[in-house]
C-alpha cells in the first residue's frame, strides 16, 4: 500500500501508528496522521500560520480519550477518516502527475477531509487546501 510513498511520508506512518499506540487506540486515525506528520516533517505547519507543533498536540491530547498503550508489536488498522485522507493524498500526488506520495500531500488529503478533528484543526489554523494545491503543483514537479 505504501510503496509510492516517500522515505518521509513513510516515517510519517510509522510516527502516527506510535502516537496511536501510545494513546492506547485501537485504530491509526486521522489526527494521528497529523501528529506524526508535525514529528517527523519539520515546517509542515507552514501552511496553518496560526498552529504551532505544541498547539497541536495540545489540542489533540485534550481531545483524546486515554487507555492503556498498545504495544508497537501490535498491528493496527487505519480508521475511516486516515483512509479517506490517505486516498485523497494519493488523487492529489496522481492528478498533480507526481509519482511519489510525499508529507505535503498527505497534509493535503487530511485537510480535504471535511468531517474530522484533524481537518478542522488545519482550517482553524489557516490552512488553505486550494492555495496548498497550487503550492504543491509549483513545488513538485517530477
Amino acid at each position: 500500500m505504501f510503496e509510492r510513498y516517500t522515505e518521509n511520508a513513510r516515517r510519517v506512518i510509522f510516527f502516527a501508528r506510535m502516537e496511536a499506540g501510545k494513546s492506547g487506540s485501537h485504530e491509526i486515525d486521522s489526527e494521528h496522521l497529523l501528529l506524526g506528520l508535525v514529528h517527523g516533517a519539520k515546517g509542515i505547519l507552514s501552511c496553518a500560520p496560526q498552529l504551532t507543533a505544541d498547539g497541536v498536540k495540545a489540542r489533540i491530547d485534550k481531545q483524546t480519550v486515554h487507555l492503556p498503550p498498545i504495544a508497537t508489536s501490535v498491528d493496527l488498522p487505519l480508521a475511516n477518516s486516515a483512509k479517506k485522507s490517505l486516498n485523497n493524498a494519493t488523487q492529489a500526488a496522481d492528478s498533480l502527475g507526481h509519482k511519489s506520495i510525499d508529507t505535503e500531500h498527505m497534509l493535503l488529503g487530511i485537510l480535504q477531509v471535511e468531517d474530522c478533528f484533524a481537518s478542522q484543526l488545519l482550517r482553524e489554523g489557516g490552512a488553505d487546501a486550494t492555495k496548498m494545491r497550487e503550492k504543491l503543483a509549483e513545488l513538485k514537479r517530477e
